[in-house]
């Protein structure tokens, strides 16, 4: 059949056409940057967003991707993660354990007028030299200042502890105290850990965790 003829069926232009012709004749560019997400993808259980799937480039490959690029792919390839119902019975057990959460006391005011009396807290993670290491800090939000870090190549417990030991230990802070001052971080699993709170507790500092992940930068 002419080829103009089924260019008016589908409502296409010749044009159109002939540029999809010779687009469809190009490789794919992205195939095997999006063969190796696929498979990490799939050895996750179909339950792995692009976090996770960045970090395991770098950690089971060696190789460093843009989270734009994996998003990109994955939204290009129909990799979806699998939504989870939410377990009614599974969130009245998680109030029967240790870990618990706070109210949102500082509620998303980070713009402070007076120095040393709302600090924000977080971890991230750092790539350098083929290694992947976890980057603690505590920052005061009005003047921006970073009164502790501590760095280490594991995510435990010992990272947050340490970096709460290096803000007690730091003499420039012109305070005798940390009594009052407000300590904000988000859900994660360090911060709602007995070991944790009983410290923030014995400094006599406030509590408050964000409801979701904050997206402001420490």
């Amino acid at each position: 059949m002419d080829i103009k003829i089924l260019c008016e069926i589908a409502e296409v232009s010749r044009s159109g056409y002939y540029k999809w012709l010779k687009d469809s004749d190009k490789p794919d560019k992205d195939i095997k940057d999006y063969e190796l997400i696929k498979t990490i993808f799939e050895k996750g259980k179909r339950k792995l967003g692009w976090r996770s799937i960045q970090m395991k480039l770098f950690n089971n490959h060696k190789i460093v991707m843009n989270h734009k690029k994996i998003t990109r792919i994955m939204k290009k390839y129909m990799l979806f993660t699998k939504i989870r119902r939410r377990n009614p019975y599974k969130d009245i057990a998680k109030k029967t354990q240790e870990h618990r959460t706070f109210d949102n006391k500082l509620n998303r005011e980070f713009k402070q007028a007076v120095p040393l009396k709302v600090f924000c807290t977080d971890i991230t993670y750092l790539f350098f030299n083929c290694h992947l290491a976890y980057l603690s800090v505590i920052k005061d939000v009005c003047s921006g200042e970073i009164v502790a870090w501590k760095s280490s190549q594991h995510i435990t417990m010992d990272l947050v502890l340490g970096t709460i030991d290096e803000m007690k230990n730091n003499c420039s802070l012109p305070i005798e105290s940390f009594k009052d001052i407000l300590i904000h971080s988000d859900q994660g699993f360090h911060y709602t850990n007995p070991q944790y709170i009983n410290i923030i507790k014995e400094l006599d500092m406030i509590q408050s965790i964000e409801p979701h992940l904050p997206d402001h930068p420490v």
